[in-house]
């Protein structure tokens, strides 16, 4: 039994399945949790990505509106 456990859950890209990827983790306790394909709703980081997005949106938009105003 492992002290540490590494678990990852990962999209199904081809190259999580790569035989050289498999060969590196192999006895390192490290498990892939491969989520079904084209589910992003069950992968957290695109909860993340869509709140990041809005995040960038608002800035580029504040810095929009300052170019605007020093033009002025």
């Amino acid at each position: 039994m492992c002290r540490l456990c590494i678990q990852n859950s990962l999209d199904n890209a081809r190259i999580y399945h790569a035989k050289t990827v498999k060969t590196r983790v192999e006895g390192l306790d490290i498990y892939f949790i491969c989520l079904p394909p084209y589910s992003p709703d069950l992968n957290p980081i695109e909860f993340g990505w869509k709140d990041l997005k809005i995040e960038l949106s608002n800035i580029l938009d504040f810095n929009e509106m300052i170019k605007r105003e020093v033009k002025e």
